[in-house]
């Protein structure tokens, strides 16, 4: 048992651990709405995306990702813009300015 524990994992961590297990891919992290894997080259990014799509995930664009080396995927499309959000960049594709979220009186680009 691991020293860190959640009482609670999400439905699909077990489906997309022995998935990733099976094809050599290393899980960095998780939460509930995501997933965060070890991923040292653009090609290799799209290489597990490729993969990891057929449970359906999707990318969380983040450019900071290719830099350290991590992908960033959520099972959730309406989920992306808040993850990006609660993360550390705004895709400021996925919303038009005026939908971004208000934190304080400042948005967040």
């Amino acid at each position: 048992m691991s020293v860190f524990s959640h009482s609670k994992n999400p439905p699909w961590l077990d489906t997309a651990r022995d998935f990733c297990s099976a094809r050599n891919i290393t899980i960095m992290s998780w939460g509930s709405p995501a997933l965060m894997v070890e991923a040292k080259s653009p090609e290799r990014a799209a290489e597990i995306f490729a993969q990891l799509a057929n449970l359906g995930f999707q990318p969380v664009p983040d450019p900071d990702d290719d830099n350290a080396g991590i992908l960033t995927l959520s099972r959730s499309e309406r989920l992306l813009p808040v993850l990006n959000c609660a993360g550390f960049a705004v895709n400021r594709d996925v919303a038009p300015s005026s939908e971004l979220p208000i934190i304080g009186s400042e948005r967040i680009y």
